[in-house]
């Protein structure tokens, strides 16, 4: 018994910190870079990213942000975004992310979708309580009066399993 609570507290210790550790506030950016002909580009750049709250003007968000000496082999490169500068961004409205390089701005802006925007899940543990499920022997149900035998059905009012 001493042995398991010994070998216990060793697993805690060792991998407790992932329990606690928070979401990482970095977005992976990769990209083509080519010249005005389409050709790839290699070599080593200077590469400057901002968000923004709009395709063309707005309001400058987060940023600028300069990653230097970025290699891109057969013009691919990629970066993590708010490594230098803190993504402090609630992520819960459109963003658009300028790029430069070398000091010249590439247009159009591209729009961050889906992966950055998992971002807003850190705040599930906010959201209120459900308190209309109700748990009778093994059948868990929500709001039905009377009380269901065990049978689960979606659409269906008497499911048969």
């Amino acid at each position: 018994m001493k042995r398991l609570v010994i070998l216990s507290m060793f697993l805690l210790t060792l991998f407790g910190g992932w329990l606690f550790a928070d979401i990482p506030r970095v977005i992976n950016y990769q990209a083509k870079l080519t010249d005005a002909d389409g050709v790839a580009l290699n070599g080593d750049y200077d590469i400057t990213f901002s968000i923004w709250d709009d395709a063309t003007g707005g309001t400058l968000l987060w940023g600028p942000e300069t990653h230097s000496g970025v290699t891109v082999t057969n013009g691919l490169f990629d970066v993590q975004l708010g490594t230098i500068t803190e993504l402090a961004l609630s992520f819960a409205d459109t963003y658009w992310v300028e790029t430069s390089i070398e000091g010249t701005t590439l247009a159009p802006r591209q729009m961050l979708s889906t992966v950055p925007y998992a971002f807003r899940a850190i705040y599930a543990d906010t959201t209120g309580a459900d308190n209309d499920w109700q748990i009778s022997g093994s059948d868990i149900y929500t709001g039905i009066t009377p009380a269901p035998t065990g049978n689960v059905g979606i659409g269906i009012a008497s499911p048969l399993y």
